[in-house]
């Protein structure tokens, strides 16, 4: 029971701080992705309806990959922490 108990605790933990991260990035992040996201508009203008659709495709991978990413390494991160601090209170 405590087991389910902190996994969830840590699920709630782990979406609030996505959450604030997500709306108070860095500017380097900001301005990465305003530079990404004015490169891909302006490769999309250049392209036919064929190509549209395999772009879509990327754009629609990336921003897969680029959640999962950043839900893999927050919980790995936080998952290091938590088992640094049970460590260290045994000590």
């Amino acid at each position: 029971m405590q087991d389910a108990k902190m996994h969830e605790a840590m699920e709630q933990f782990i979406l609030q701080r996505l959450n604030d991260h997500g709306s108070n990035e860095s500017p380097v992040l900001t301005d990465a992705y305003a530079q990404f996201e004015e490169t891909a508009h302006a490769l999309l203008a250049t392209l036919n309806d064929s190509q549209r659709k395999r772009y879509q495709g990327c754009v629609d991978a990336y921003s897969l990959v680029d959640g999962e990413a950043l839900q893999f390494y927050y919980r790995a991160g936080f998952s290091d922490a938590v088992l640094f601090f049970t460590e260290w209170r045994k000590m």
